[in-house]
């Protein structure tokens, strides 16, 4: 029997994007006449940690086990883009009802939410088992439980009223404190070994 340890890390970038286009009676115009309304949704999400793993055993099954730390950036925002302007009778898509809609209904719409940024700090320990069937393959699973904190920044909300007038609003911020399994019950992994 022997023991191996190494370093082991993550890294996540991600960025994420969406459109949706939607038909609108045209105000004021013929019948049949449209113009276009758009909301665009974008994300941007980082999260890196670093960790020590350590290994026990010989042939083709080996455990290991070890702890990481991790942290975790996110935000998101949507905008709104109309095609008619601001009036008591304008029309406009609501993507959340997926309707169209007046803004005298209402009293206003909106032209863009911002959520606040959110983050995460965990330490993470995990412990699991490799069964090489080749000899850099191997199958494995792997379970976690951590320790996390994050904060929810607070978010702001822009919206136009029917005579063209921006106002802004904001809510409030959220925190989170978790103990519990990471990767409910564990997971399954194929590893290559270069």
């Amino acid at each position: 029997v022997y023991k191996r340890q190494a370093y082991r890390g993550y890294l996540r970038i991600g960025y994420g994007s969406m459109s949706d286009k939607e038909p609108v009676p045209e105000n004021g115009a013929d019948p049949g006449t449209f113009v276009e309304d758009k909301m665009t949704e974008t994300y941007t999400a980082v999260a890196f940690g670093f960790g020590l793993e350590k290994r026990k055993g010989k042939g083709r099954v080996q455990g290991f086990y070890g702890g990481e730390v991790g942290l975790a950036i996110q935000s998101a925002s949507t905008k709104y883009e109309y095609g008619n302007d601001a009036a008591p009778d304008a029309l406009y898509y609501d993507f959340d009802e997926m309707m169209v809609v007046s803004m005298g209904e209402m009293g206003f719409r909106p032209t863009e939410v911002k959520e606040g940024t959110d983050f995460g700090l965990g330490v993470r320990g995990f412990a699991g088992v490799e069964y090489f069937f080749a000899p850099k393959i191997s199958i494995g699973g792997e379970f976690g439980w951590s320790i996390a904190f994050g904060t929810d920044g607070k978010a702001k909300a822009t919206t136009e009223d029917v005579t063209g007038e921006t106002n802004d609003s904001e809510g409030a911020s959220d925190s989170m404190f978790r103990i519990d399994t990471d990767n409910w019950g564990g997971s399954i992994m194929l590893t290559f070994y270069f």
